[in-house]
């Protein structure tokens, strides 16, 4: 909970699409704000980041991919499911990851929350993507509130309104004084918009971090699975606040 304007008391909150174990910056925005609301009632982007990404193979990055069941830009990512296929998949990404990993210093560790979040039942992508990213942040320590856009009633979710003014409708809706985004995002934004709905914008912008992978020079913008590998929970805390806030109009 922040005060801004005198006093006024309010929330900060970031909107992003789920992905599937996802890079580092990702957890920095989560860390940055009080609400992470999951935009899964928008339509599915083929060769997106929402059921790929990669891992550390060699002196470079290996991508992996969850098996889809009708996935299509048609669809909306909620209504997604995983395929029939996920067992195999499973069983074999995780084989790859001890390859990969197994000499890696907090193997142990990380490699027991992946098959704990790869256990679940659930085959809703979003659904099995929210609770993949909940474990995540308990492990390390992450305090937000996750919620999905599609979990919500049709005031909040604003499913009337497309791009921005989405957007600034639904922190508006959830009590938000700062909506929080990643810096990439930045030319999507207009400022003003933001200052006329009582809100204020922000961009996290990632610094350059960099930490041991065996004896290779550093691959960055790896997934989430990379960083834990390496790091221990309190040391991945550490490198989530190595971003810097960016007020929105500022380059």
């Amino acid at each position: 909970m922040v005060e801004e304007n005198g006093g006024k008391q309010g929330i900060r909150v970031a909107v992003m699409q789920p992905y599937l174990f996802p890079y580092i910056g990702y957890f920095q925005l989560m860390h940055a704000v009080d609400r992470f609301v999951l935009l899964d009632d928008v339509n599915y982007i083929v060769r997106g980041w929402v059921n790929r990404n990669r891992v550390l193979s060699g002196d470079s990055g290996l991508m992996f991919t969850l098996p889809l069941s009708g996935a299509s830009p048609n669809c909306l990512i909620s209504a997604i499911h995983i395929s029939d296929e996920y067992e195999k998949w499973r069983s074999k990404f995780i084989k790859t990851l001890s390859h990969l990993y197994g000499k890696a210093p907090c193997y142990s560790m990380a490699q027991g929350v992946v098959e704990e979040i790869l256990s679940c039942p659930e085959r809703n992508l979003s659904k099995f993507l929210a609770n993949s990213l909940e474990k995540i942040c308990r492990y390390i320590g992450v305090d937000c509130l996750i919620s999905r856009n599609f979990d919500e009633d049709d005031v909040v979710a604003g499913r009337h309104l497309a791009g921005e003014q989405r957007i600034v409708h639904i922190a508006s809706s959830m009590g938000a004084c700062q909506y929080i985004n990643a810096i990439g995002g930045a030319s999507l934004y207009s400022p003003q918009h933001f200052v006329e709905n009582d809100l204020e914008l922000f961009f996290v912008r990632t610094r350059d971090i960099q930490y041991p992978q065996f004896s290779n020079e550093f691959v960055a913008g790896l997934s989430i699975i990379d960083v834990m590998m390496f790091n221990r929970p309190e040391r991945i805390l550490e490198l989530l606040t190595q971003y810097d806030l960016v007020s929105g109009g500022a380059s």
